[in-house]
């Protein structure tokens, strides 16, 4: 039972590998490397008019994984940002997807998050 069990996970891993995806077990790996950048990270929020506005990652969640891109993987998430030049704004949420790299360990930021994507926070 358990030769069968470690050669079906090998024969998995073989097979995400040949068809140019990473095993299952790096998704948590990217997991954490994003966990681990992300607060305090700077996006640029573009609101209606067009205009950007810088906010800071003050916290996240709903972060979980979506799919495998070639090497990489895409992870789908909340974050709580704050404006930075504006401290007196209430925070927002915004939804955004992120990329990890995984040979690189690279994270892709999106350039800017469409407000339409945020919900702005009432408390």
């Amino acid at each position: 039972m358990k030769k069968t069990l470690i050669s079906l996970l090998l024969l998995s891993s073989t097979l995400a590998y040949a068809n140019n995806s990473d095993s299952p077990q790096t998704i948590n790996v990217g997991k954490k490397a994003i966990q681990s950048t992300i607060k305090g990270h700077i996006f640029w929020v573009e609101a209606d008019d067009g205009k950007q506005y810088r906010h800071r990652v003050i916290n996240y969640h709903d972060f979980k994984y979506n799919l495998d891109e070639g090497p990489s993987h895409n992870y789908f998430i909340t974050l709580r940002l704050k404006d930075i030049d504006d401290p007196e704004t209430q925070t927002i949420d915004c939804k955004t997807s992120l990329n990890y790299d995984y040979p690189t360990g690279d994270i892709d930021y999106p350039d800017s998050i469409d407000f339409r994507w945020c919900q702005i926070n009432e408390f």
